[in-house]
């Protein structure tokens, strides 16, 4: 008969258990992964008791989830996206193509390997959203050709980027996240700008005048592949997309209506240099919301003027009065209480004042 063995406690941080727990780490994973398929299953068969007991049990556990829709949700079409590029200084229009999956992140990944510019200085807005790296063009309205996107470049050191970090996200970045044919139809644009296109003088201002430059050869870009192409001359940013009429929020980047006095998401003044265009027209919702700002404004006058002539009033009947009640808490001179307001009076030849 076999001898029973005896069971040792184990620490922590014993040899014996540290090979237990490697042994039990799979096992662990395998069962989430099983938790995470099953959870996925039950959601696209619409089986809402089965995709809460299974979500449930993922909750317990505090697994880390990504849920992403899959490729076939989207339309399979490829878009050409038009995009504004902007900043401080300049602006310029290109044309991107895109997938309605295609997501933020893999935008700003994109633009960086293509144009040099580091996603930590992009800002990109679609349908006056600012986007998020994890939602997708088609999410924000981008489904056909001609749709619109907003790129605006911030300042290096304005998003915080130093030269060594750049180099490193540079050198680490991977050689292309769409393969060379789908990077050929990201853009149009014949060659990427050069290594310092994040940061170009002194005050760390983003320099786009060279990616203007670039965008003057897209008809060159079309050319045969045989046919030499000749370097352009250079020409001057084209101006603003009449779609993109307004002022840019200065902390959030978000595009404003040309009229608003202060921004939309972050309620930060407009710029006291800015001026509204002369041709501008606005729209229906924008002329409903300056007429309730008048309202609003002309509300606040009638309550300000029915102060002012309350306060009128009273001023008067106090004149009337040879004894002012005390507007203040004080100390009576005479039995040394403590008064509230109201409850004792001003005498109005000597000022003095005690409890009544």
């Amino acid at each position: 008969m076999a001898a029973l063995q005896p069971t040792v406690p184990l620490s922590a941080g014993s040899p014996l258990l540290e090979p237990q727990l490697e042994a039990s780490l799979p096992l662990e994973l395998s069962k989430k992964e099983d938790l995470a398929l099953q959870l996925s299953r039950a959601i696209e068969l619409g089986d809402e008791k089965e995709a809460s007991q299974f979500a449930m049990v993922l909750a317990r556990q505090q697994a880390a989830l990504r849920i992403l829709l899959r490729e076939s949700c989207y339309p399979a079409s490829e878009i050409s996206m038009k995009v504004g590029v902007e900043d401080a200084a300049c602006s310029a229009n290109i044309t991107i193509k895109v997938h309605p999956n295609t997501t933020i992140a893999l935008l700003r990944h994109q633009v960086f390997q293509d144009y040099g510019f580091h996603p930590s200085v992009q800002r990109w807005i679609i349908g006056q959203c600012l986007c998020v790296d994890d939602r997708s063009v088609g999410s924000y309205g981008i489904r056909k050709d001609g749709d619109t996107a907003f790129l605006y470049l911030l300042s290096a050191k304005r998003a915080k980027l130093s030269e060594q970090r750049y180099e490193e996200d540079q050198a680490q970045a991977p050689a292309g996240l769409l393969g060379p044919e789908a990077k050929r139809k990201f853009s149009p644009l014949p060659s990427p700008l050069p290594k310092k296109a994040w940061a170009r003088d002194s005050a760390g201002k983003m320099d786009i005048g060279e990616f203007s430059h670039y965008l003057s050869m897209l008809q060159v870009s079309n050319l045969l592949p045989g046919q030499p192409r000749a370097a352009p001359a250079a020409a001057a940013a084209p101006p603003p997309s009449p779609g993109q009429a307004g002022w840019a929020c200065p902390t959030c980047t978000f595009i404003n209506k040309p009229t608003r006095p202060g921004c939309e998401m972050c309620s930060t003044d407009r710029p006291a240099g800015y001026v509204v265009p002369g041709s501008y027209k606005p729209d229906e919702k924008e002329l409903k919301r300056m007429q309730q700002e008048q309202d609003a404004i002309l509300k606040y006058q009638q309550v300000l003027e029915q102060e002012r002539l309350q306060n009128f009033q009273q001023l008067l009947q106090l004149d009337d009065q040879a004894l002012v009640p005390n507007q203040e808490e004080m100390e009576c001179r005479i039995c040394y209480l403590d008064v509230g307001p109201g409850q004792g009076v001003l005498l109005r030849e000597c000022l003095h004042s005690f409890c009544s």
